[in-house]
């Protein structure tokens, strides 16, 4: 298993991200993990969309010259992982 981290990501880092599978401990001592990570690259910048349940969250990065989007889920499993 691979610990992710449901953090916000910051401008000119890199990242890897993952929707989380598997979560042990309770609030504020949460941690969390996956099986499967994907690299996406230099953090842009974040998005969003609509107001309350109806909003739609993203954060943009840049992979290989080219901008792409990673969407956060409904029930707040994205999580991330930073590069070095």
């Amino acid at each position: 298993m691979i610990e992710v981290f449901r953090i916000s990501p910051v401008l000119g880092k890199k990242y890897e991200t993952a929707t989380y599978t598997h979560k042990e401990g309770a609030w504020p001592h949460e941690k969390y993990y996956t099986d499967r990570v994907k690299y996406v690259g230099e953090f842009l910048h974040h998005g969003s969309e609509g107001y309350r349940d109806n909003a739609v969250h993203w954060d943009t990065f840049l992979l290989n010259d080219k901008p792409i989007q990673v969407f956060y889920t409904y029930e707040g499993t994205t999580c991330f992982r930073e590069v070095t």
